[in-house]
This record gives structure tokens, sequence and C-alpha cells, in this order.
């Protein structure tokens, strides 16, 4: 996690880094995770009488709620962490600068809760198939479809023997010095080779992302024709 926070520092958040896609996918599955509005399939307050809605009262019922309002806190603290900077942010006074990254990770938690509040007020509960359609059709392609793409795009533009420090340290050097051995004019025509590296690496991720996608898709298409022939025989 240290890691992570320090990685986005000088307002090099992740939200931006990677996109808003990863962002966007984890907000919706960590709402559908949480069982919160529109994703509130279990409880169903409105239309089901039964479970700890009449069978318990008092403070054993409260602590229902209060063990659904620990996850948002949670969920939220994780989601500002991974991809809001965690508690980085500008320090105002620095006569106090140990109090302001609790301020500033406070603020984006309660940020994060007052969206699941507002999300509760606005939104209509979601069907169940709905929510499969979702998952399946949209987050997971998406989600699999996206990293393949940042991953082939986090390829180096260039790959050197002499300068490491452009692919990976140590590791970039022993691979370099093991292309060299193989092939001696490693050395002067590694910038054609790099290029041509990410091309295939950028090519691959996105024929890779197009097949899942489609995959998915077309199962989930021919998932629901076989259903619905079910249905109607």
């Amino acid at each position: 996690m240290k890691g992570i926070v320090a990685g986005q520092a000088t307002w090099n958040w992740n939200v931006a880094a990677t996109g808003v896609v990863p962002f966007l996918v984890f907000v919706v599955a960590g709402t559908a995770e949480l069982n919160r509005p529109p994703f509130d399939l279990v409880e169903a307050e409105q239309e089901l009488v039964g479970g700890f809605h009449t069978e318990y009262s008092s403070i054993r019922f409260a602590l229902f709620y209060l063990a659904e309002f620990m996850n948002m806190i949670t969920m939220s603290a994780i989601a500002v962490t991974l991809f809001l900077g965690g508690p980085n942010g500008p320090i105002l006074i620095d006569r106090i600068a140990w109090v302001w990254p609790v301020l500033w990770f406070f603020l984006k938690v309660l940020a994060f809760l007052f969206t699941f509040v507002w999300l509760r007020a606005t939104l209509p509960r979601l069907r169940y198939d709905q929510l499969m359609d979702l998952g399946w059709k949209v987050l997971i392609p998406v989600s699999l479809g996206w990293f393949l793409l940042v991953a082939a795009l986090a390829q180096p533009a260039n790959v050197r023997p002499d300068e490491p420090e452009l692919h990976g340290g140590d590791e970039g050097a022993q691979l370099a010095a093991q292309f060299t051995s193989i092939y001696p004019g490693f050395a002067e025509h590694s910038p054609l080779l790099a290029q041509d590296a990410q091309l295939v690496w950028l090519s691959t991720g996105l024929t890779v992302g197009a097949a899942v996608v489609g995959a998915t898709v077309g199962a989930a298409v021919v998932g629901d024709a076989v259903g619905g022939s079910h249905a109607h025989s």
C-alpha cells in the first residue's frame, strides 16, 4: 500500500494514469459487492418481509446496518488508496503538516460515502438478470480488454543495453545482454527492434482483448437465445 500511495505523489493519481475506466469498473463492482442500491438485491426491504427485518430489533437490528456502513467505509478507503492518492494532498500550513494527510484522506472517503448515499436516492433497483448482464457482458469484457490495452501501451519505447534504466534496471540490463550475446547487432538496431516489439505487443493486446470481448458477448447472446427458446417451449 505504501508503494501504491508513493507512486501517486505530485497529483499523479492512478484514476488518471490508468484511464479512468478501471476506476469506474471498481466503483460499480464495489457498489454491487456492498449490496448498495441499485444492486441491493439481497435485502429488497421494500418488497420482502423476512429475515433480520422481522426477527431482530433494537441494537441487534442496528448492528446489521452498522456492518453495512462499515463495509462502505472500508471500500471507500480502498478506492481512495488505489486510485485517488490516499492521504496525498497539499500541505497548507507547515506547522501542522501531520494534520493534512489525515484530513485529505477523510475528505476523500467522505466524498465516496456521499456518492453511495446519492446513488441510493437516485437510481432504481436493478433486476437480477440486469445485474448479471452488466457483470458478464460489460464489466468483465471491459476490464480484461482495458488491462490488455494498458499492458500493451506500457511497453518501453526504447530498449538499449547501455541505458538499463529505460527498461527495468538490472533485469533489463540482463535481458539486453542476453540479446546482445545472441545477436551482436542488437545494440545497433535496438531502437528498431524495440519499436517492432511495441507494435507486436499492442496488436497482440488489441487482438486478444477483442477476442475476449467477442467471446463473452457471443456466449451471453447464445445463452439468452437458448433461455428464450426454452421459455417459449
